[in-house]
């Protein structure tokens, strides 16, 4: 068996990036059974709301670079990224 699961393991590193978050998430949905039937329909009401509550101006917003550079702070460890030294992002810019 072991044999087999390095085998499993070479071909699943090989993968594109792609590929691999697919088979993770397969994988993953497929070893917690407890995940609620209704996750995705919560997700879309929930979506719903807060694209309602923008409409309406009830939900503040960011001008884009402030909501890059903060999503750039958010994931910088994860996967570092980051624009050229020369290029700067402001209002205007984007």
């Amino acid at each position: 068996m072991r044999i087999a699961f390095n085998a499993l393991e070479k071909h699943a590193r090989a993968l594109f990036h792609n590929e691999k978050a697919t088979l993770a998430r397969v994988l993953i949905e497929e070893r917690d059974r407890s995940v609620d039937a209704d996750a995705e329909q919560l997700w879309i009401d929930e979506e719903k709301r807060r694209h309602d509550a923008f409409l309406k101006s009830e939900l503040g917003t960011l001008p884009g670079h402030q909501a890059l550079t903060g999503l750039g702070n958010v994931f910088n460890d994860w996967l570092p990224i980051s624009p050229p030294a020369e290029v700067e992002l402001t209002d205007e810019s984007i």
